[in-house]
């Protein structure tokens, strides 16, 4: 029994409930004073609130699932139609020249009787899950309107009004009929109940309830002008507005509020994987190379909240000098090729000045007719961490972990690679470091290991940036000199001596232990062979080696 009190309040707010008493009051004033004014008010109202129902449910029939709606949607077509042919024939409007109140009250019960039986219908569908076809109840109800219409026009359906001695038995009978079918429709309403929403059920319940009170009041007038009549109309008069507001909360308030809740859902929970994974959004108008971003992104260069507004082009300014024209031409290339997704690597200047490694993701959204990309929009990440570690991982890969110098894998590569250079004259340098094995046996290998960072020192200081050395054994070291004669390799291999002979003075951890063995050999052109100059070069150093002498012959 609870579940059938309900508040006032539980249905509107008091803003609309205030105006619902108001406009209610007027109307009843108007009536008293002026009844064709407040007939032709309410009237058009109902009207034009049953033409808005079928407009909601037509242009919502691709989407409503709910038979409920379907039914009133196309009803109340009908039930306006008929509601606009009462009002223009009403006594007293001087529109047509009958002016008999017969005629319009009998146009007034079909309307009732489609709305009534319409309310059973769509209250007695509502369980039914299979959704009932638009089209076929559209047909249905133009089938029983023709009827009833034909009705009238051959003089078959009932007289409703006699003039001098008020309303028929017909029309007493029919509203208490359309009562009962109203009555009948709040019972199922109930037995139903658990297939409503609460709310809307309530809302049904009062509708329906005030739709009763209506057609009672209509068994009573004598008068089409008198106060029943009135009283009648007014409640009609809410009745459509609660049917109106019943239809607007199902196809458009809770589908959008569903919409709006899923999409804050959605939001919430991209940005919260937004966080989680240092993703920025963004937008790129091409045309008019608008870029819009969101926090994320602005947070990723390090500005705050709306403290950075600039388009694609200041954009532009901010990328690494290295990175500007190829990412400018993988994006022009993108552009033009038809395709949907593009990738993108580059380096950024951030709030402090340093560049951050960024990828960019992007994707269009918009073509033209013509396919012209128009708009896109992507997620921008700061992969700066990864790209150090890439970068570390490299270089580690090239590298040796103890001199800092390239490991024997990237000097057996740039040797493949050289070879087929024109980088001619190239010579090659081989050290050896004499005595290492004497250091670590009898100094240890901390002192060893001490040993080979100061030659790998001599020889990174002496050589040039074109220049690279290699550790490729335990305690040998090889160099190639891009376009470097036999005069000039000579040369710093004298200078390299020279230096291990200073420290050799200087350190007295080593002494006399400080001594490496060096042999060199130049190629002039390609006719020779990269690894027969190294195999000279260290055939050499072993020459030298044997003689014990840090020099070249």
């Amino acid at each position: 029994m609870r579940n059938l009190l309900f508040s006032i309040n539980d249905l509107f707010n008091r803003k609309n409930l205030y105006l619902l008493v108001f406009f209610s009051g007027i109307l009843l004033i108007t009536g008293i004073y002026h009844f064709m004014v407040f007939h032709l008010i309410t009237e058009l109202f109902s009207v034009f609130v049953a033409f808005a129902i079928f407009m909601l449910a037509y242009y919502s029939r691709e989407r409503i699932n709910n038979n409920y709606l379907i039914i009133l949607g196309i009803a109340f077509l009908y039930i306006g139609l008929f509601d606009l042919i009462h009002t223009l024939t009403y006594k007293g409007m001087g529109i047509f020249e009958y002016s008999r109140a017969n005629l319009p009250t009998q146009i007034w019960l079909i309307a009732r009787y489609l709305e009534s039986l319409s309310i059973l219908a769509a209250v007695g569908l509502v369980a039914r899950r299979k959704a009932i076809k638009f089209k076929l109840v559209f047909k249905i109800y133009t089938f029983v309107s023709l009827i009833f219409v034909f009705s009238l026009l051959i003089g078959v359906f009932p007289d409703a009004f006699l003039e001098g001695s008020g309303l028929t038995n017909f029309k007493k009978l029919s509203e208490y009929f359309i009562a009962g079918v109203l009555l009948l429709s709040l019972v199922i309403s109930f037995i139903n109940r658990k297939k409503f929403d609460q709310n809307i059920y309530k809302l049904m319940l009062l509708t329906i309830t005030i739709t009763i009170i209506s057609e009672l009041s209509f068994t009573v007038y004598d008068s089409v002008y008198g106060i029943a009549n009135i009283i009648g109309h007014i409640l009609k008069f809410i009745s459509f507005y609660l049917i109106f507001e019943l239809m607007l909360k199902k196809i458009i308030v809770e589908p959008q509020e569903f919409i709006f809740r899923k999409l804050k859902l959605t939001t919430e929970k991209w940005n919260l994987a937004a966080d989680a994974a240092n993703l920025g959004l963004w937008e790129l108008d091409l045309k008019n190379e608008q870029l819009n971003y969101d926090q994320n992104f602005i947070e990723m260069l390090g500005y705050k909240k709306d403290k950075l507004k600039i388009n694609l082009k200041e954009f532009k300014k901010y990328l690494h000098p290295e990175d500007l024209k190829q990412t400018e031409e993988k994006l022009q290339n993108f552009i033009k090729s038809g395709e949907n997704v593009i990738n993108l690597e580059y380096r950024i200047k951030v709030k402090s000045g340093q560049y951050k490694w960024m990828s960019s993701t992007g994707q269009i959204t918009k073509r033209s007719e013509e396919g012209e990309a128009l708009k896109m929009i992507g997620i921008q990440q700061d992969i700066n961490q990864k790209k150090q570690s890439q970068q570390q991982l490299e270089y580690l890969s090239f590298h040796d972990n103890l001199t800092d110098l390239y490991n024997r894998r990237y000097f057996e590569n740039e040797m493949d690679r050289l070879n087929y250079s024109r980088k001619y004259p190239l010579s090659i340098i081989i050290g050896d470091l004499d005595n290492l094995k004497i250091v670590n046996d009898n100094l240890g290998h901390k002192m060893g290991d001490k040993y080979l960072k100061m030659v790998a020192q001599i020889f990174k200081k002496l050589l040039r940036s074109e220049d690279f050395a290699a550790r490729i054994g335990g305690d040998e070291i090889a160099v190639i000199l891009p376009e470097t004669n036999a005069e000039e390799v000579e040369n710093i291999c004298s200078r390299i001596k020279e230096k291990c002979e200073q420290l050799k003075k200087e350190d007295a951890d080593f002494r006399d232990l400080f001594q490496v063995s060096l042999g060199c050999h130049t190629l002039n052109n390609s006719e020779q062979d990269l690894n027969q100059a190294f195999q000279r070069a260290d055939q050499k150093m072993y020459q030298n080696k044997r003689k014990n002498k840090s020099t070249v012959k």
